[in-house]
């Protein structure tokens, strides 16, 4: 499997975008198929991030969604970035419920229509936003 992965990382660099999703796809199946049958604790995170951001590439949000749910719904292995990505999977999912496949709304603080993103306090925010309302501490 590790001979795929390096395959599928060279064809994203190529923006070979058709391969890599059906190399994705079988490494999706087979970490998924070693979890149920008891070989390995949980899936790693990195190709349904990958194969997200194609979706998303691509302008194919429901595809992005549904692979997001996808990798929500298998255990996961231990770390920091697989841990982000479950935490941005799941608001980039909840945007979508939210705001629709654009995941623009109207920011709670300055008005605006703006791709938004969810801040500690469950307020829907733009970037922009966001970041000013930040409290200093979370900057060191």
């Amino acid at each position: 499997m590790t001979n795929l992965r390096a395959k599928a990382v060279q064809l994203l660099k190529d923006n070979q975008y058709k391969e890599a999703i059906a190399i994705l796809k079988d490494l999706i199946s087979y970490a998924e198929r070693r979890v149920r049958e008891g070989h390995e604790i949980g899936v790693d995170s990195w190709p349904y991030r990958s194969l997200a951001s194609i979706y998303r590439k691509q302008g194919e949000y429901e595809l992005e969604y549904k692979i997001l749910e996808r990798c929500l719904n298998n255990p996961r292995v231990n770390g920091a970035t697989h841990e982000a990505f479950a935490k941005e999977a799941s608001m980039r999912i909840e945007r979508h419920r939210l705001l629709g496949p654009d995941g623009k709304g109207q920011c709670h603080s300055c008005k605006e229509r703006l791709i938004l993103e969810k801040n500690e306090s469950g307020e829907w925010l733009c970037g922009k936003c966001r970041i000013r309302m930040k409290p200093w501490w979370k900057f060191w």
